[in-house]
């Protein structure tokens, strides 16, 4: 599993429900393929504003090494 922090604007929010985009993160994509999932589902809905999201992968160590995921 994959512990993360999902940052989305109401461009986002307002469009796909919470269900909708966790069934998305759940399906097994990377980070990436699940933000583009996410911004393809909004711009084929047609979103009223602006749509940001960002998802932060908190397994991964920075490159530092200063932060790591405890077990």
């Amino acid at each position: 599993a994959v512990d993360a922090l999902l940052l989305v604007s109401d461009g986002v929010s307002g469009v796909l429900t919470e269900r909708r985009i966790a069934e998305i993160l759940g399906s097994g994509f990377d980070p990436i393929d699940a933000v583009l999932s996410i911004l393809e589902q909004i711009e084929a809905a047609g979103p009223p504003d602006d749509a940001t999201a960002v998802l932060v992968d908190l397994t991964r160590t920075a490159h530092n090494g200063s932060l790591r995921r405890s077990a």
